[in-house]
């Protein structure tokens, strides 16, 4: 049996390193792949590296992004499970008021992401203009997901306002959603590794005995 792997976007550094220096997971192992966004358009797949890595430890992995994943390739082994939450819906908040404030144009954003909002979208293929035009037209709203592991500056709320006309509601959550999220998959994977070790032994043993 091999470990649990913890592949995150480094969007999410701060919340995965406070987690992980306050709860201890002997079997966990734990990579992070750059923001993916940041190099769209390139044939780079940031997730290749560590991906790659943690396969060859690991019988099942986790992937958590900041909600933007897309055309990323995660083809490993048949023997490797991977498991990819989106983060907003099955994690910081609950599903049915993702799935609402979607439908209403909102769009969800981390504090990283938001910080950096310049260089999150204009790696997405926008620039000054095209952004103002796109937040006009498809986002009626942000919905901040604040983890408490940045400072959010209200004058950087106030500012990214002012220069779009798009309101920001900073929905407090704290790590322990992502947190409660880790330890239920951890829980969860070694459960099924010590019945599965049980079950060998078991077999291993009635073997002997009938041999």
């Amino acid at each position: 049996m091999g470990s649990l792997g913890l592949l995150y976007c480094e969007t999410l550094q701060r919340e995965i390193t406070d987690i992980l220096a306050s709860e201890a997971y002997p079997l966990l192992l734990s990579r992070s792949f750059s923001r993916h966004c940041m190099k769209n358009g390139t044939n780079n797949n940031p997730l290749t590296e560590p991906l790659g890595y943690l396969t060859t430890r690991c019988d099942r992995i986790l992937i958590i992004g900041c909600g933007c994943m897309h055309g990323l390739s995660t083809e490993v082994l048949d023997s490797v499970e991977i498991i990819i939450p989106d983060l907003f819906r099955d994690i910081l908040f609950p599903e049915s008021f993702v799935d609402e404030q979607r439908k209403m144009g909102a769009y969800c954003m981390v504090p990283d992401n938001f910080l950096r909002f310049a260089d999150f979208f204009s790696c997405q293929g926008f620039d000054d203009t095209t952004l103002a035009t796109f937040l006009a037209e498809s986002i009626q709203s942000i919905i901040l997901a604040d983890t408490g592991s940045w400072k959010i500056p209200d004058e950087f709320i106030q500012k990214f306002f002012s220069q779009y006309q798009v309101p920001v509601t900073v929905i407090p959550v704290g790590i322990k959603p992502i947190s409660g999220y880790i330890r239920v998959q951890y829980l969860e994977w070694f459960l099924l590794r010590e019945q599965e070790e049980h079950t060998k032994h078991l077999l291993s043993a009635r073997k002997k005995t009938a041999d």
